[in-house]
């Protein structure tokens, strides 16, 4: 959850960049980052096996049987 948000506070910041400061640097420098986010929440902490997310990078799934 907490990188989904980190994720989501970056994508906000590309969007205030373009439309409130009209700052292309910034939007882009953030967008850089909202990029390498996403890309580890979909590589890093999805788990292929399981078809679910993880709740940090090498820890088993989560069994939701026990939960």
């Amino acid at each position: 959850m907490d990188n989904c948000e980190v994720y989501q506070g970056l994508s906000d910041l590309v969007s205030l960049f373009q439309v409130a400061f009209n700052d292309t640097a910034g939007r882009d420098w953030y967008n850089t980052y909202a990029s390498y986010t996403l890309n580890g929440i979909q590589t890093v902490l999805w788990d292929f096996g399981s078809q679910q997310l993880l709740d940090r990078r090498r820890c088993p799934p989560t069994n939701w049987r026990v939960w």
